[in-house]
């Protein structure tokens, strides 16, 4: 099990060179993010350009893991929706 799981907005921002992308690719390295993200993000870059091919070598290159999300984590991910938002 990996410590750090990302979600989409984060692979987004780096990719994209965005604000907060250089934080993001500090922890990179041996990142989870889990199939559901992984398919928000091949549906943000089919919007954007359409180039996806290729584009998991670059994150399994990096040493993130693409894996599963199963009922468990979505029950503790539900969990997480109220503190950011009272950051808004």
């Amino acid at each position: 099990m990996r410590d750090l799981v990302l979600d989409a907005s984060a692979l987004l921002v780096f990719l994209h060179d965005e604000p907060g992308g250089q934080k993001v690719s500090q922890v990179l390295e041996g990142a989870l993010v889990s199939t559901v993200n992984w398919s928000a993000r091949l549906q943000k870059a089919l919007q954007r350009d359409g180039k996806i091919e290729g584009m998991q070598q670059e994150f399994v290159d990096l040493e993130v893991v693409v894996g599963l999300f199963p009922p468990r984590q979505a029950k503790i991910a539900a969990t997480f929706w109220p503190h950011p938002r009272k950051h808004g």
